[in-house]
């Protein structure tokens, strides 16, 4: 043991996968970093084309029939309520394991 240590091979078995994890995280940092300068240019973008970026979305909204406005307002109001209820019961979960533990 005491010659591996001397030659720097000490813990061995872990410095491949600490090399890995951190190649990882080093990945992931620059993949967060690359979407949110893309965010940036894409909403400088939109914001270039129209004052009010829902603009054309509400334009289109008015041309519809009342049967597509229904439409429109009942999936828009499923998919809130889906939204809704997978946070509000994440964070319950969140809540019954903190007060468990």
């Amino acid at each position: 043991m005491t010659t591996n240590i001397i030659r720097g091979k000490a813990n061995n078995r872990f410095s491949k996968s600490n090399d890995t994890m951190f190649r990882r995280i080093l990945l992931l940092l620059l993949l967060i970093a690359l979407a949110s300068v893309n965010a940036q240019i894409d909403d400088a973008d939109i914001r270039k084309k129209s004052k009010r970026p829902l603009a054309e979305l509400k334009a289109k909204y008015e041309e519809l029939p009342p049967i597509g406005k229904f439409g429109v307002a009942g999936v828009g109001g499923f998919i809130g309520s889906r939204v809704a209820l997978k946070t509000f019961i994440g964070a319950a979960k969140v809540a019954g394991a903190t007060f468990i533990a």
